[in-house]
């Protein structure tokens, strides 16, 4: 997994090149043969989560579908709904409520549209024409969401039975691009170009930063679950096995010789579960403790999946009357 420092670099240390307000070049060095997986990750990632605002369904006035006529209006139904799907909403609300209502000849634009919880992005995009003495009574429900809901995966009895359902794309992404090229005389690192334009609902720079923490936590969870995993797959009796071979007398260890295990009994140690706790140095620091005596109780503690300097936390020694089975004679 790719350190914080790292994937916080796409941001810090990004040199931008402006086209417009909502288009930005990101550039930055990654180690080399890193950048295509980075490049490739990062734009897919901007592509399907970044979270945005689009209209769920419509309430025209009179109408209750799509293909249906609008008296006063130059455009179908049709039309003037695929219109209002292009207008940008910008806002972090869940759900929000907005309005069109005019009753004027001429065009019409996402400026006479009204939402308090939104602002709109592109207030000159051209909605429709209405005649002399026409008029128009909109209600749109916008919604923030991720990826895309298509109308027909949505049940009719969720909504007014007059609501007009659209197919709604939350993502703001308009296109990303990136660009690998080389270092001179540089062969650990390369330089990667990630090149990304938004609909304005959120800047470059804001959506770059959601993709990293995003990204940086499904490795997280990636990390947590492997974890979880090795740990689910110690079976349950190699669990119950290591808690009794602590309750192993020192005699009993296979293997062990009469020099040890004098060593070990002046030291008052009669089970396992004691002698795992002390450290290979607290041990060598013990008179007649030298370094074959301590080499030999390793490997043979290894032998019992059993390592010095554990921490056996909770562990007991049994009470029971002073029993000299330690030293053999």
């Amino acid at each position: 997994m790719l350190q914080k420092t790292k994937l916080e670099s796409l941001c810090s240390d990004a040199k931008f090149q402006t086209s417009d307000d909502f288009y930005r070049e990101f550039k930055y060095k990654v180690t080399k043969n890193m950048g295509v997986t980075l490049g490739n990750s990062l734009r897919r990632t901007l592509f399907s989560q970044i979270p945005g605002n689009a209209i769920r369904y419509v309430l025209i006035n009179g109408l209750n579908h799509e293909f249906s006529a609008i008296s006063g209006v130059k455009e179908s139904a049709q039309e003037l709904i695929m219109n209002l799907r292009k207008i940008v909403f910008k806002g972090g609300a869940t759900f929000a409520r907005a309005t069109l209502n005019v009753s004027r000849a001429g065009e019409v634009f996402a400026s006479d549209v009204k939402c308090m919880s939104y602002s709109i992005v592109n207030e000159n995009l051209y909605l429709c024409t209405l005649e002399e003495e026409a008029s128009l009574k909109i209600e749109l429900y916008v919604e923030r969401g991720v990826g895309i809901i298509l109308s027909n995966e949505v049940s009719e009895h969720e909504y007014d039975s007059e609501a007009i359902i659209c197919d709604s794309f939350f993502n703001p992404i308009l296109t990303v691009n990136f660009q690998i090229t080389s270092i001179e005389n540089n062969f650990k690192e390369e330089n990667l170009s990630l090149f990304v334009q938004t609909n304005g609902a959120v800047s470059p720079d804001e959506a770059m930063d959601q993709a990293i923490d995003i990204w940086r936590q499904e490795m997280s969870n990636i990390s947590e679950r492997m974890i979880t995993a090795a740990q689910d797959d110690v079976p349950e009796k190699q669990l119950r096995i290591l808690s009794d071979t602590l309750y192993y007398k020192i005699s009993e260890i296979q293997g062990m010789t009469t020099r040890i295990l004098n060593c070990i009994k002046s030291l008052n140690i009669r089970y396992v579960g004691e002698l795992v706790q002390f450290t290979q140095k607290e041990l060598l620091e013990k008179p007649n403790f030298g370094e074959n005596s301590l080499n030999q109780l390793v490997e043979l503690l290894g032998n019992i999946g059993l390592t010095l300097g554990m921490d056996v936390t909770g562990w007991k020694a049994p009470v029971e009357d002073a029993e000299d089975d330690m030293l053999i004679r």
